[in-house]
């Protein structure tokens, strides 16, 4: 048996990465041939026995420097540059290891072009990179990194309770159709760049058909990004604003929400392969997404910050709902289990050699 252990963040915050790894761990639970546990970086209410918070982080650190690890393989699921390397050292002084990173966003690469050299050695020296699009990996190759050291693994998995919970029949007034925009928070990338397309979507909103109702479901958000928030909806007219609703629900899954809405849209500027598109397809809801990376074939697609694009494709998928609504019965990754797939890969690489 292969042991692993994932090392993140565990909903909530509900944000991609952090379902990511929640569902991935539940799935590899009911393995037999993988013993996975996780050492959570933030506190959560699951009591699942393999779920470990991290407590006092200098205390933790200094256990693992004396005493590394007793896994077979270490799963870092996180941004954090400072925790990949702190890992690595752990590496270097314990090699009864293999370390694999994860990148879900195409944000993260350009990021490491900027680092020391020091930190770019260790990327190169990482056991497994898992990216989640064909884009990442290109750009990890064009680093110098070779291929063998990148697996391309999608991070999409159905939610193994998927029980729907009544949480928007009081938006569905008459004819109206409910679109729905999610996003963890508003994240403007040094306070300026709009990274998941909030304007577009406002400023699409206010040339689309009457009959619609836009939920903003955003957990979370600092009082820049509140500013930011209130900046956009102001410029709405008051028969649009009043068919705006904002929802910050830390403990309900996006998916829950997706599921009962009628059109999704995702206009972000970067992303990766994105769980929400996704569940709103698996859920027979169509999805609008930004062109700004390779999307679901089942999409429909609009060009980046381009609201006017939105604003055209909105309008006529409400045109032709239903026949478009109909063409997304039997999608094939719906009933794809990507999670045999981690478990082929850490099988493979946890082989003592």
């Amino acid at each position: 048996m292969t042991k692993v252990r994932f090392i993140g963040l565990l909903p909530p915050p509900i944000g991609g990465v952090t379902i990511h790894t929640y569902r991935l761990f539940k799935w590899l639970r009911k393995s037999e041939n993988i013993y996975v546990k996780i050492t959570s970086l933030n506190k959560v209410t699951d009591d699942d026995e393999n779920i470990e918070f991290i407590g006092n982080k200098i205390t933790w650190m200094i256990k693992r420097l004396l005493f590394g690890f007793k896994e077979d393989i270490i799963h870092y699921h996180g941004s954090n540059f400072f925790g990949l390397i702190f890992l690595y050292i752990i590496k270097k002084i314990h090699s009864n290891f293999k370390l694999v990173w994860s990148i879900q966003g195409e944000h993260i690469v350009p990021l490491i072009v900027d680092k020391p050299k020091i930190f770019k050695n260790i990327i190169f020296n990482l056991d497994k990179i898992i990216v989640a699009n064909d884009n990442i990996k290109k750009d990890l190759l064009s680093l110098g990194i070779v291929e063998q050291s990148i697996e391309q693994l999608s991070p999409f998995l159905m939610p193994l309770e998927t029980k729907k919970i009544d949480l928007l029949n009081k938006y569905k007034l008459g004819n109206n159709k409910i679109l729905i925009f999610n996003a963890y928070r508003l994240e403007l990338r040094d306070n300026v760049y709009d990274i998941y397309g909030f304007k577009t979507l406002i400023n699409a909103f206010r040339k689309i058909d009457i009959n619609t109702v836009l939920i903003l479901l955003i957990p979370q958000m600092n009082q820049h990004e509140k500013n930011y928030f209130e900046e956009q909806l102001i410029t709405l007219d008051k028969s649009y604003r009043d068919r705006v609703y904002h929802i910050a629900d830390e403990e309900n899954e996006g998916w829950q929400y997706i599921s009962q809405s009628d059109i999704f849209i995702r206009p972000t500027i970067t992303d990766g392969d994105a769980l929400s598109i996704r569940e709103a397809l698996c859920n027979k809801v169509p999805a609008i997404v930004s062109d700004c990376v390779s999307r679901p074939k089942e999409s429909i697609i609009f060009k980046t910050n381009d609201s006017d694009d939105l604003a055209i494709k909105i309008n006529n998928l409400l045109e032709n709902y239903e026949e478009r609504k109909n063409k997304l019965n039997n999608i094939e990754f719906c009933n794809s289990s990507y999670g045999n797939e981690y478990i082929s890969l850490y099988t493979k690489i946890g082989k003592k050699e």
